[in-house]
């Protein structure tokens, strides 16, 4: 199996590790650039998080917590790029759901906080 531009698997044919099986069919999926999950669905925070008020990890206006298991409706989501920290950091692609009172939460920085709960 290749993913990007390497076998990701570990290949084995008649008994010889690395030697690919001959295949007279394939399958391929190419994706450009990031895929965006759907933005209407039930979301389930997996990890405490903070909303808010504008998708940025650098928004001051935040709400407290939302507590592991909290389940929300979203029909908004948006992809934001952003240097964390801003001047030397690394760039990171944050998917951010919108939550019904306005306030945002990302899905992923580093680690997963929201869930679409139907996946």
């Amino acid at each position: 199996m290749w993913v990007k531009d390497k076998i990701v698997n570990s290949p084995i044919d008649n008994g010889v590790v690395g030697q690919e099986r001959f295949v007279g069919t394939h399958i391929a999926m190419f994706v450009d650039g990031i895929v965006t999950p759907p933005p209407t669905g039930n979301y389930i925070v997996i990890t405490p998080v903070k909303p808010r008020s504008t998708p940025s990890m650098y928004q001051i206006i935040t709400k407290p917590n939302l507590p592991v298991g909290t389940v929300f409706n979203s029909t908004t989501t948006q992809v934001v790029t952003e240097t964390i920290p801003p001047v030397i950091g690394t760039k990171y692609t944050i998917t951010w759901v919108q939550m019904p009172d306005g306030y945002w939460v990302p899905m992923f920085y580093k680690i997963e906080y929201v869930r679409n709960k139907t996946s």
